[in-house]
């Protein structure tokens, strides 16, 4: 009888146990862990690559499908909380596109660049091929 007892008592707290763990978190939890999240990509963002940002878009999307587990019992100040910690990451992901359109644009005027002065270059040596041979032609 005593190791039967025993046995349920485990069974119990294991139960428990998985159950606290597979239930989430509150909405304090929700809001300090999308917190971390953003304060992190914002350390780090810089230094992303697309793969870097496809794990971080992946995270947001979790963090906006949980949202509303929570809805219901956020304050309006956990509102407001959440709304500018999602923005300040859609601000982030943003100016890494942009930072990343430009440095593609920079790179291709570059590239422009240098074609445009070798087009030079040549059409600089074809003119004086031209014109020493229409010198001779008339000496």
């Amino acid at each position: 009888m005593k190791k039967m007892l025993t046995l349920l008592a485990f069974a119990a707290i294991l139960l428990l146990t998985l159950n606290s763990c597979t239930t989430g978190y509150s909405k304090d939890s929700y809001i300090r862990s999308l917190e971390r999240f953003v304060t992190s990509v914002e350390n780090h963002c810089d230094n992303f690559d697309e793969q870097d940002w496809d794990r971080a878009d992946r995270r947001m999307a979790a963090f906006r499908e949980q949202y509303s587990r929570y809805e219901k019992k956020f304050s309006r100040n956990d509102v407001k909380r959440v709304a500018k910690l999602m923005t300040r990451y859609t601000f982030l992901r943003g100016k890494s596109a942009v930072t990343d359109f430009w440095d593609e644009l920079k790179t291709s005027i570059e590239w422009g660049m240098g074609a445009a002065q070798e087009l030079f270059q040549d059409v600089s040596l074809e003119m004086q091929y031209w014109a020493s041979s229409f010198r001779s032609a008339f000496q």
